[in-house]
């Protein structure tokens, strides 16, 4: 008679069983480091949600690296930039409370740099909710070692202040200094909220309103031998080209502040 601890044969899991499974337990491992950074720009809500959209799109990242390595890939191997887009308030994305807002940030491996750069920002660049004074937009980069699934590099910069009644922000640039960027995962994320009075114009704070904050993920890279990882969809191989353009979190200056 076998033993009670023994397992039936065919509860055990095939192969591909195991791939997968080894590959969902990276995907939400990971998916929980970068939501626990990432929070800040959405005040720390939608928790379950949030994690959900990261593992989704780690699982699909990975799924399209070689299948010969299934079980043992990670976003090393995957298409990082399949995060690039991604809305961290599930319920108002960043074009909702925006418009034409672009900030660009490009990656410079060779000297271990990232450059953010904002256009020109004025009040007309906001859709303002009522009662709203100031828009605050803020900017936090990671560096991530996705094979140990861990953040080694945690920059946020100086919020940008847009009053309603003012003239707006001239464009700025910033050059964040980073720790060693080989064989890591670059992710650039923005967010906007907005300061609000009370129904008497008088107090005021920074709306928690899911309706009135939104953020979202401007860059998703990978850095392999100095260069900025391109994925190639024909053989499903990354293909480096250069880039166009500790966990500590550190506040950078604009470059032309005083």
């Amino acid at each position: 008679m076998a033993k009670k601890s023994e397992k039936s044969p065919k509860y055990n899991l095939s192969v591909g069983s195991r791939k997968s499974s080894a590959e969902f337990g990276y995907s939400s491992n990971l998916a929980s480091v970068l939501k626990n950074a990432l929070a800040p720009l959405v005040f720390g809500q939608y928790g379950n949600a949030l994690h959900k959209r990261l593992q989704k799109c780690i699982t699909a990242a990975i799924a399209r690296g070689l299948a010969a390595k299934k079980g043992n890939r990670t976003m090393a191997e995957g298409d990082v930039s399949v995060l690039k887009g991604l809305e961290l308030n599930t319920y108002t994305p960043f074009s909702a409370l925006t418009f034409s807002l672009v900030l660009r940030a490009a990656i410079f491996p060779e000297t271990n740099t990232l450059r953010i750069e904002t256009p020109a920002i004025r009040p007309d660049c906001f859709r303002w909710p009522e009662r709203a004074q100031e828009a605050y937009l803020n900017v936090r980069c990671l560096v991530v070692d996705v094979k140990h699934r861990m953040v080694v590099g945690s920059y946020t910069l100086e919020p940008v202040t847009i009053a309603e009644a003012g003239t707006g922000s001239p464009p700025r640039r910033a050059t964040v200094k980073t720790t060693d960027l080989e064989d890591r995962m670059v992710l650039v994320a923005t967010g906007v909220s907005f300061f609000r009075t009370d129904s008497e114009g008088e107090e005021g704070l920074i709306s928690h309103n899911r309706k009135y904050y939104a953020a979202q993920l401007v860059e998703a890279a990978y850095v392999k031998d100095g260069k900025v990882v391109v994925f190639n969809y024909n053989d499903k191989k990354p293909d480096p080209v250069m880039p166009s353009s500790e966990s500590e979190v550190l506040t950078i200056k604009w470059d032309n502040d005083d």
